[in-house]
């Protein structure tokens, strides 16, 4: 599962900058093609351990793409009134309108990364996890 993550893979600064215009064209693009059509919802969830650079991609993503179409969604622990609900509650309740890009921050995997983080993780409570989010996605 974190296989990916712990290879660090890079893109050689010449070749970045050679094909940055581009990429950003092309994002531009796609994000004015997704609200013409508004036939969907698009969610980037953005998920990983404390100092590993979600804020920065967030804030390159509202930087390359027009930030008055995109909703930055922000979690952190539930608040009394949502933990009354089931643990996606929020999540859902947040999602943009159809044509949007949502940027989720701190979404429904946290539970899962923090356990799969810890020293002695608990196998089953990943497990079930997993599963909540493939339920969870499954219905997005």
């Amino acid at each position: 599962m974190f296989e990916e993550a712990q290879s660090d893979p890079k893109l050689a600064k010449k070749t970045f900058d050679l094909q940055e215009p581009r990429l950003r064209t092309a994002l531009l693009n796609a994000q004015y093609a997704l609200l013409n059509r508004a036939d969907r919802t698009l969610l980037v969830v953005v998920a990983g351990i404390a100092g590993s650079g979600k804020g920065d991609t967030i804030n390159l993503m509202n930087e390359w793409m027009d930030p008055r179409h995109i909703h930055t969604l922000a979690f952190d622990t539930p608040t009394p009134e949502e933990a009354q609900h089931p643990p996606c509650w929020r999540y859902w309740n947040a999602l943009p309108a159809k044509g949007r890009i949502g940027i989720v921050f701190g979404s429904w995997h946290a539970p899962l990364l923090k356990e799969a983080a810890r020293k002695h993780p608990d196998a089953d409570r990943i497990d079930r996890e997993a599963e909540r989010i493939r339920r969870f996605e499954t219905e997005l």
